[in-house]
């Protein structure tokens, strides 16, 4: 009786031991265990593209990307990171009254916000890279109106930059 505890006990140990070197070997052989992790900047950016150009072409999709890494760029003005951008106040309408991101997007959406955010000078011709605003075509927004210079309309949205005489 001993002999098929003991007997039983070691196969569970050798099939323990399988399964730790096997879940051992899949973290090695991946090179870094965290690589499948999305960075926070590119969540939020995805999110963004979500909520504010679902609707949208592709174009019309990297064209919001745009804008909101051209603020990235813009340190002067901006802050220096997506989700910071993203959370100024009254900036964005899908986050206005919210305190944290309710991160939310489909694959094409993080594709989008991936090719932006690592090659966001490849797409200078679909808004240029002092493009900092923009808003629906049905919102008439006299701010936007009368201090900005239009640059571009995409799809439902109408692009803006600052004027080139305006002093930082």
């Amino acid at each position: 009786m001993i002999g098929y505890i003991i007997k039983g006990i070691l196969k569970l140990f050798f099939w323990v031991l399988v399964f730790f070197f096997f879940c051992l070997g899949l973290t090695l052989c991946s090179g870094n265990p965290r690589a499948n992790e999305i960075p926070e900047d590119i969540k939020c950016l995805a999110t963004t593209v979500y909520h504010e150009a679902r609707g949208e072409s592709h174009n019309g999709k990297i064209a919001v990307a745009k804008v909101v890494m051209n603020r990235v760029n813009n340190k002067d003005r901006f802050p220096n990171k997506v989700c910071h951008v993203v959370k100024q106040k009254n900036q964005f309408s899908w986050m206005n009254g919210k305190r944290y991101i309710p991160i939310k997007y489909t694959k094409k959406e993080l594709d989008i916000a991936k090719k932006v955010y690592y090659n966001n000078e490849k797409y200078h011709h679909v808004v240029s890279h002092d493009t900092l605003f923009f808003q629906t075509k049905n919102i008439r927004n006299n701010w936007a109106t009368k201090n900005l210079v239009r640059t571009k309309t995409i799809g439902n949205h109408v692009f803006f930059r600052y004027p080139a005489n305006r002093k930082k």
